[in-house]
């Protein structure tokens, strides 16, 4: 384990180098692409949007990949996936049209309607912390880390994590065959992606209990796919009652601090008058 989380480190240092250390809003980045994170082809499936969040209205659009490998600014070997399936990203090119984004409001592909389900803003927050829960679960399971390795028997695992992500950024539930009223997302099951689908579904529900998670950061650009990355370095999740307590910790020690500069003022001002009264 310790060996782990030093690998994981010296590799999210290496990615920050690559993007600009300090992880700033907007870096440029040229991209690339060299093929699956795990090797060969994967089960395709078609995923049906009630909203299309282009658009609003009905769709459909064929997915079939899981992890990419991918190279930021000529660095390092990374595994990425897709948050937008709707534009191109193909292998063996570099995309000069890419930025380097860590603000969650980007957890929105740049051509999309706001407001359209997993797509508000409102939500983008909640999305970032679950992207980062269920990669770290994933990881920590089926060991798909930050690293692409081509092992390819990690490629069903990989595809099944594609579409959990794909299910978290554009729906509320945590089923990614479940369609009908009240879903936004869902994937149309046939014989040949059954098993993958039911490993997403696994990941989804199991991973909502999983007490660590990565930082995720965005690769965004207006003409292809957007991308995730994580950092590889576990933090905890936030309980529920975390930001609560810690709000109210903090206006507690606001309250207590301002009240103790208004009585330290008055007493001031007090012997400030009696002075210039003398």
């Amino acid at each position: 384990m310790a060996l782990k989380l030093f690998t994981q480190a010296a590799l999210a240092a290496t990615l920050a180098a690559a993007c600009g250390a300090t992880w700033a809003q907007g870096t440029p980045a040229t991209v690339r692409s060299d093929g699956q994170a795990y090797g060969g082809s994967s089960p395709t499936a078609t995923l049906n949007f009630a909203r299309d969040p282009r658009t609003g209205a009905a769709s459909t659009v064929s997915s079939g990949s899981g992890g990419y490998s991918i190279t930021v600014n000529g660095s390092g070997s990374f595994a990425s996936y897709c948050i937008e399936p709707f534009q191109f990203f193909s292998s063996g090119t570099n995309y000069t049209n890419y930025t380097l984004r860590t603000d969650p409001q980007n957890y929105k592909w740049a051509g999309a309607t706001p407001g359209i389900n997993g797509l508000d803003p409102a939500r983008s927050g909640a999305i970032a912390q679950r992207l980062g829960q269920l990669w770290a679960y994933a990881d920590a399971t089926y060991g798909l880390g930050i690293t692409a390795t081509g092992d390819a028997s990690k490629r069903n695992a990989s595809t099944a994590l594609q579409w959990a992500i794909f299910n978290t950024l554009y729906d509320t539930d945590s089923s990614v065959s479940a369609g009908g009223t009240g879903n936004n997302f869902w994937i149309t099951q046939d014989a040949s992606n059954a098993s993958t689908l039911s490993l997403a579904n696994s990941m989804l529900t199991q991973s909502l209990g999983y007490q660590s998670q990565y930082g995720i950061r965005v690769l965004a650009s207006q003409a292809n796919q957007d991308q995730i990355f994580a950092d590889g370095i576990p933090t905890p999740v936030p309980e529920p009652g975390t930001f609560a307590m810690t709000l109210a910790g903090l206006l507690a020690v606001g309250f207590v601090a301002r009240r103790r500069r208004t009585r330290q003022g008055w007493w001031a001002a007090g012997c400030h008058s009696r002075r210039r009264t003398y």
